[in-house]
């Protein structure tokens, strides 16, 4: 729990000292939040989730620099999410969550990453173990569509 707790501490500073971090951490938080994606407990994978969410809510426009390795990232967990057979609400959510985020503020650098993206949805539309699942995908797809 102890990864987890530091997660979700990281992401919550991200709002209340967004100056702060944009000027002087950036890439510490980004580094230690894309090095969780890949643990080993559920529970780190989703506070990691939540916090590139967080970092990409509040810490615009420098966040978007990193969307070389962040988006790769949050692509890799949709697709791993998709169809796992898993009732997990809660890191699913939190992953598009994330990606929703992070890609509203991309504007055109999110152009040469949509054909991914948007089979990735389809996808997600036609094999979702669980409906909450194809409500999050219909909502990206909103989303990306403003």
């Amino acid at each position: 729990f102890d990864r987890k707790a530091a997660l979700t501490a990281l992401a919550v500073l991200a709002e209340g000292c967004r100056d702060f971090i944009r000027r002087k951490c950036l890439s510490d938080f980004v580094e230690t939040a894309c090095k969780c994606v890949d643990d080993d407990e559920k529970l780190v994978r989703s506070a990691a989730m939540f916090a590139l969410g967080q970092f990409s809510e509040h810490l615009q426009p420098e966040i978007s620099s990193y969307s070389n390795v962040i988006l790769p990232l949050l692509i890799k967990r949709i697709v791993e999410c998709t169809g796992s057979g898993e009732d997990n609400r809660i890191a699913i959510t939190k992953t598009y969550y994330a990606l929703e985020i992070f890609c509203e503020n991309l504007d055109d650098k999110l152009v040469p990453h949509l054909p991914v993206i948007m089979k990735i949805l389809f996808n997600a539309l036609e094999n979702a173990a669980i409906v909450h699942e194809r409500e999050l995908a219909i909502s990206f797809i909103g989303a990306i569509g403003r």
